[in-house]
């Protein structure tokens, strides 16, 4: 399977989007069995350590 991008924009701060974008990541990690890289660009302070 090739290497894929996956983008999680929200449309303004407190709708749910880390959330989103961390249980995406958990969820395909465990179907795929591969590693999966989360970045979080929020400035000034991110909520994924």
């Amino acid at each position: 399977m090739a290497e894929r991008l996956i983008i999680v924009n929200g449309p303004k701060g407190g709708v749910g989007t880390t959330t989103g974008a961390l249980n995406l990541a958990a969820q395909l990690s465990h179907l795929t069995g591969k590693r999966i890289a989360l970045l979080e660009f929020a400035r000034p302070f991110g909520q994924i350590l």
